[in-house]
């Protein structure tokens, strides 16, 4: 099986995520063509019949399912034949030998006989897979891709991220909606923590810092999340986003730090809380109005949309949003968008600590939708009445942090020989440029595999979203 071969597959599985939505892998070159009736080589004689299923379902499109599902009818086969394990270990991505190596130890649907120390390993490895911030960087510099485009890989990216860690929390904790081990903390609750230059002892919430972690990961600003930790609280993140304050020692100080109101022409985004209220008021009046028919209600309601979102944001995965629990207006919790749907105005979610505000009565990363188009004062669950804030990271706050003063002034002193030499090796080095593929099959080969394991093993529900899973 050729190299080629492999990663065609990789990247078919990566697509298929993505049907539906407005991002689209680049195509595969023709030489990624997939080959049902390629025979597998050896230098040892020919494959068994085993081997040869196993590739087949491996590279035959539909994966993963048929795969998987030949593979746990045919474990005690396969334990039994060594040269199927060697063909395993060959081919299969390291994801997809941890759920192998662990399904052929103790048979399918025992996942809690895996053990956390395997799960660690996941844990371990997934993040490993998010492309290193260089990288991210790098594409954000590209000339030749619009603003709007790099804002829509960096918020799926972001989504995406926070589904992994849902589904890291779901293995680790095996099957556990609660992911805490102690008040506000727990095995991957401190690490959001940590990225906030935060600590268990403080018994501080973290559905913000949740937040932080994740933007920390792609390369935003690292002095917003760590040094004037505006993630530490929903309140913060709304006193940086709507008047660029930051809050240090009880007082909020508008001059030491970084804010959206400090770039002309700013690439980010946000609707603030005086923005949802009108947004609430306007669907007040319409459930409270008289239509002819419902085809006019329908109408109607979908212009109420179009007006609001016409010179404002519209959501779109991985911007963060403040939600209040009893439509007071007050900054309740925190959530980022993981998917919107623009036909029925609905939000699906991935948030940390919970606190039992999604319905499941457990604390830890979950999901839940929230439709806009609910009555405000009558309709259930949540809606428009319950938005406070909406952030969308611009991409200034991405950027490489300007060298300090003593290296620029070493910079300043290089020699015009020495200056010379470094463009011209610039010029001369072929450097490919970093894709929105290069940064996003990583993350979605990961995320696509947990999910995959923990549905086969009933630890989350059915579906593609945190808020269908979170069952």
């Amino acid at each position: 099986m050729s190299t080629d071969t492999v990663h065609a597959a990789a990247h078919e599985n990566a697509q298929s995520d993505f049907e539906g939505s407005s991002l689209q892998l680049s195509a595969a070159p023709p030489t990624f063509q997939l080959q049902a009736s390629t025979v597998i080589q050896r230098d040892e004689g020919d494959p068994s019949p085993l081997v040869e299923q196993l590739h087949f379902f491996r590279f035959t499109p539909p994966y993963p399912n048929a795969f998987w599902s030949f593979f746990t009818e045919q474990i005690d086969a396969i334990n039994a034949d060594p040269t199927a394990v060697t063909w395993l270990e060959q081919h299969l991505s390291e994801v997809e030998m941890w759920r192998a190596r662990n399904t052929l130890a103790h048979g399918a649907g025992n996942f809690s006989a895996w053990g956390q120390d395997e799960v660690q390993l996941m844990i371990d490895h997934a993040r490993t897979e998010i492309p290193p911030i260089e990288d991210v960087r790098a594409y954000l510099s590209r000339e030749d891709v619009e603003t709007a485009t790099k804002l829509r890989i960096l918020g799926q990216m972001k989504a995406d991220i926070g589904q992994v860690e849902f589904l890291l929390n779901r293995l680790y904790f095996n099957g556990s909606q609660d992911h805490e081990e102690g008040p506000n903390a727990g095995h991957l609750v401190n690490d959001y923590l940590a990225a906030n230059n935060a600590s268990p002892a403080g018994n501080r919430d973290w559905c913000t810092m949740f937040n932080g972690y994740i933007h920390q990961l792609i390369g935003f600003n690292e002095q917003l999340v760590s040094g004037d930790l505006i993630f530490w609280s929903n309140s913060r993140l709304n006193s940086w986003q709507v008047r660029g304050l930051n809050y240090t020692d009880g007082e909020y100080d508008p001059d030491n730090i970084t804010a959206p109101n400090d770039f002309e022409n700013y690439t980010g985004a946000g609707i603030s809380q005086p923005e949802w209220a009108t947004l609430t008021s306007n669907l007040r009046a319409h459930h409270q109005a008289e239509f002819d028919s419902e085809e006019a209600r329908e109408a109607a309601l979908d212009q109420v949309f179009t007006d609001f979102f016409a010179d404002r944001p519209t959501p779109m995965p991985g911007d963060v949003m403040t939600i209040n629990h009893d439509r007071d207006g007050a900054f309740d919790h925190t959530v980022m968008v993981e998917a919107y749907n623009s036909a029925t105005h609905r939000i699906s979610t991935v948030e940390g600590n919970t606190n039992g505000s999604n319905g499941n009565g457990t604390n830890g990363v979950g999901g839940r939708v929230i439709d806009l188009e609910g009555h405000p004062d009558t309709g259930g669950g949540y809606n428009a009445a319950n938005m406070t804030l909406l952030v969308r990271a611009g991409l200034e706050l991405y950027q490489e942090p300007e060298p300090e003063a003593a290296e620029a002034e070493g910079a300043e002193g290089e020699t015009e020989g020495q200056a010379e030499t470094t463009a011209t090796a610039d010029t001369e080095a072929t450097v490919p440029q970093v894709t929105a593929t290069d940064l996003m099959m990583p993350i979605v080969r990961v995320k696509n595999h947990l999910r995959d394991t923990a549905q086969a093993e009933g630890l989350v529900g059915s579906g593609t979203t945190v808020a269908e899973m979170d069952v």
